[in-house]
């Protein structure tokens, strides 16, 4: 089979496969290639004209409808994959709220069943209760009137202890320290003082004593007296504790007294002649900065004058029953042979005032400032020497209370109250020192050597060295 070109047209120059046997013919051209011959010519001029064709305005707007349709669908199908996102959204969230009510109503059930377990036991107790309240009452009413009179004295002594302070509820009863087989020699060398004594004033045994028992002249260690009469005479007086009131009336500071106590150097809190000072500040001018000006203008208030005072002074002493070796001639504290005291009587002294509560802040207050007066616009600035400048030694405890004094016949004396660390309530009184800060090392040495949670180690040493000195150990 062949074919010849003419032209355009094609013509086939063998038409001899179309004959009877065609259809055998066509399906053996259906397995076989054909070769379709192509006019590149006319190919090309029809692809030109289909693009002027489609280029018509006709037809770009057809395809500009057709992108239309086509971008509307995809907004479509957008906006109804939103809705549906949304809408599982909203499925979610009804399946938590519907999780969170049912824990919320398993844990009231929970609740509910627990309170009322809890007033079953509630009731079953208040049951019990009762029944061992109705068995107390048989319990008391069964009392017999000898066991009553026997519980009865002890309610007293009770109710008596509860108008004391804790600390002061636990001293010793009485004025009498004791010496005992457990009683020492204060041999420590720090101690220079010529007199001492160290006094638990929980049990009134003397733990410790060089020459306690020797009658000296207590200098201005007098005034822990004066200030004890003083409070006791004005509480006599008023019939109670004093109040604000009474602490807060004021009496004139004489000239009288200025210059018995310019004349006798003694020292003074600096209250000026016809200066109208407080009761409180007169207290606390004759502790703090031991002022003989307000010590004496304290006991003309208290007692009237001076020698009615020292009349209370002694029959307070005789009260103590310390007036074997104790007798006051004057409340300031100055030399006079009549006027003395052992260590030992002062520490007693000192445990009587103490047990005051005023006495107590008094002699415990490191600073005071006094009430402003025309004399002293700003008030006087007044502080505690010993206890200002202990403080920060190493005590085994706490020094609470002190009062010093000085006159040349009796040296330098100091008495105070230490809280030790372990709990135990001492007082110390030393007389005869070289100076006061000799006396304020004395204590401090006393405190450390016999007081405390490692006083049992100090104390073997001092008996060591003691008997060392005398010649029992070789």
């Amino acid at each position: 089979m062949g074919y010849a070109r003419k032209g355009n047209a094609v013509k086939w120059s063998n038409m001899s496969a179309y004959n009877e046997n065609a259809p055998q013919h066509r399906r053996s051209q259906r397995s076989a290639p054909v070769h379709i011959p192509v006019n590149r010519k006319t190919d090309s001029a029809r692809r030109n004209r289909a693009r002027q064709v489609h280029a018509a305005p006709g037809n770009t707007a057809r395809m500009e409808r057709s992108a239309d349709r086509r971008i509307l669908s995809e907004r479509q199908l957008q906006s109804r994959r939103i809705r549906l996102r949304r809408k599982r959204q909203r499925a979610a969230y009804v399946r938590l709220a519907l999780f969170g009510a049912g824990i919320f109503l398993c844990f009231m059930l929970l609740f509910v069943a627990v309170r009322g377990i809890l007033r079953a036991v509630r009731r079953d107790d208040a049951g019990v209760m009762a029944s061992a309240e109705a068995a107390q009452v048989q319990t008391v009413e069964e009392l017999t009137a000898q066991e009553l009179a026997f519980a009865a004295p002890q309610e007293e002594e009770e109710e008596e202890q509860a108008g004391l302070s804790e600390e002061v509820a636990m001293f010793f009863d009485g004025y009498e320290a004791k010496r005992t087989e457990r009683t020492v020699y204060l041999a420590v060398e720090e101690v220079q003082s010529q007199y001492g004594v160290l006094v638990d004033v929980e049990t009134g045994e003397v733990m410790a004593g060089r020459e306690d028992g020797t009658i000296i002249n207590p200098a201005s260690m007098t005034k822990i007296l004066t200030l004890l009469v003083a409070v006791e005479e004005l509480e006599k007086q008023e019939g109670r504790p004093l109040s604000e009131e009474v602490l807060s009336r004021t009496t004139t500071v004489t000239q009288e007294i200025c210059d018995f106590t310019y004349s006798h150097d003694c020292s003074q809190a600096g209250f000026m002649p016809d200066e109208e000072v407080s009761i409180r500040d007169l207290l606390y001018g004759t502790i703090l900065p031991s002022g003989g000006d307000a010590a004496m203008t304290l006991a003309a208030y208290a007692a009237g004058s001076e020698e009615a005072f020292v009349a209370r002074m002694n029959e307070k002493l005789a009260a103590l029953g310390l007036s074997s070796t104790a007798h006051f001639t004057n409340s300031v504290g100055l030399y006079d042979p009549d006027h003395h005291c052992t260590v030992t009587d002062m520490a007693m002294i000192l445990k009587a005032a103490l047990e005051n509560d005023l006495c107590r802040q008094v002699l415990s207050e490191h600073r005071y400032v006094t009430s402003k007066t025309a004399a002293h616009p700003d008030g006087i600035d007044i502080s505690n020497w010993f206890l200002r400048r202990i403080e920060d030694k190493d005590n085994h405890g706490e020094v609470m209370s002190a009062k010093t004094g000085y006159v040349a016949e009796a040296g330098c004396c100091a008495a105070s109250y230490q809280i030790a660390d372990d709990g135990h309530h001492h007082i110390c009184v030393t007389a005869n020192a070289w100076s006061a800060w000799r006396a304020i090392y004395d204590h401090v040495a006393i405190y450390q050597t016999y007081t405390g949670k490692e006083a049992g180690v100090r104390i073997r040493d001092a008996e060591y060295e003691s008997n060392l000195e005398s010649g029992d150990v070789t």
